[in-house]
Order: C-alpha cells, then structure tokens, then sequence
C-alpha cells in the first residue's frame, strides 16, 4: 500500500514527507511513501494506477499549476472510491466547494499561515483515525489480493465482474457507485470470491446474486437494485435461474 503526497511549497512537502516517514516507522505501518511532483503527468496516468482501497493521498488544493489538487482528487475518486483523500489546505472555505463534487475527503489538514506546516498532534491523530476506518473497512469486506496488491471489497457494492478481452491478467469490477479495472485474471479472482452470493459458474462472469433486482429471460436482461444492466444468452440466463431455485 501506498501513501502519495501532491504538494507544490517545497517546505510543507518536506516536513509532510519527514513526518509521514516518522508515524510510519514509530507505527510500523505496512506503507510506502511516494512524493510526486510532475502532478499533470500524474494526472493523466491515474486510469492506469493501481490505486488499493487503502491507499491514501495528501492533495495541496491550491496546486500552483494548471491543475487543481481538486482537479487530481476528483480524477482519484473516479479510479477509486474507497481509498482516503487528505486535502491539504490554508483554505478552510474550500471544503463548501468540494462537497459539490462528491469527493468525499478524509479530513483536512490546514496549513498555517506564511510558515511550514506544525501538525505534528493533528498527524498523529489522522493516522490513528486512519487505522481504525481501515480496520473497520477490512472487518465488513472481502480481501482480494491482486497482482499489484491488496482490496477490500464491500461485497454489497458489487454487481458483477467480466474478464477483459485481449487481457487475461484483468478483469472490470461493476459496483453500484462505478467501474474499476482490476489487477486479477477471473479465474483467480472466482477462487477469492467463494461466498454463496456469488455466481461463478460463467466462465467469463462472477455476478452477485444479492444485488440483482429482476431477470428477464425473453430479452437476457439482468436487472441490478441500481438500475445496471447485464446482457446475457438464454441459455446463461436458465442456468443462472436454476442457481437461484437451488440457493
């Protein structure tokens, strides 16, 4: 698992980074710390990061760039809906902003004025917080271990997952609030999944019984409870039907 930081003040970025690197050897965290500073690059590569459910990002939301740390949020949020957004902020008014772009942050870190950042106590309790909301995400769902490191997966918020064409080593996670591409092959991921509530026996589909919301045989229409569909041949359709009668 990773911690980012996106900070543009060289001196916030290096006492963020000291800091960090402090909590993480006193709490003998599993982490690694990774500074960015080509932020469009960063950016533009976020589709294609193995972003974990863990994972947590320090933002400047004042990124003196052509990019906003709101901008590069909100980029996060869509790859990732799980892991912690920490905004970093001398801005205190800037949270109304970003509650209108369901980004859902974590906390706010404020900056002091004109000076390096003093947030030695508010660190030390973020990450005590952070243990906990991990812990307690780790305790209410299923962990998947891909090829570029661990999930956690809230199985309620899955509807289904398919295998990727022309990539065997990946497949696409549907869930009720987005898409991610996942590190996994379906077949090693059907050997994770193994609760009752979900439907393995398509080989390039593992669907969550729990979610669906109506099947329509004539049309192969597989109804999800957020209104997702799911294509699927009649003949799929009656075998998926007979699991049902069964469970």
């Amino acid at each position: 698992m990773r911690i980012y930081i996106l900070e543009d003040n060289f001196l916030h970025r290096e006492y963020l980074k000291n800091a960090i690197e402090h909590i993480i050897l006193q709490r003998k965290l599993d982490y690694e710390l990774d500074v960015v500073l080509e932020y469009i690059t960063f950016n533009d590569r976020i589709d294609n990061l193995p972003i974990s459910d863990n994972d947590i990002f320090f933002i400047d939301i004042d990124l003196k760039i052509n990019i906003t740390g709101i901008d590069i949020a909100k980029s996060i949020r869509r790859a990732n809906s799980l892991c912690f957004i920490i905004f970093v902020t001398n801005n205190t008014f800037k949270a109304l902003e970003i509650i209108n772009y369901q980004i859902k942050p974590f906390h706010y870190l404020i900056k002091e004025n004109n000076s390096h950042i003093n947030l030695d106590e508010d660190l030390e309790n973020l990450f005590s917080k952070l243990e906990r909301a991990a812990h307690l995400k780790e305790s209410s769902s299923i962990k998947i271990d891909l090829n570029s490191g661990p999930i956690f997966l809230i199985p309620e918020q899955v509807n289904y997952v398919n295998s990727v064409k022309r990539d065997r080593f990946s497949c696409t996670l549907h869930k009720t609030n987005g898409i991610n591409l996942l590190s996994i092959s379906i077949g090693q991921l059907k050997k994770q999944l193994t609760d009752k509530i979900f439907f393995n026996d398509f080989r390039q589909y593992i669907i969550n019984t729990q979610n669906i919301e109506m099947i329509y045989r004539s049309s192969g229409d597989i109804i999800f409870r957020n209104g997702e569909t799911l294509n699927l041949s009649p003949r799929m359709i009656d075998k998926l039907l007979v699991y049902l009668r069964e469970d």
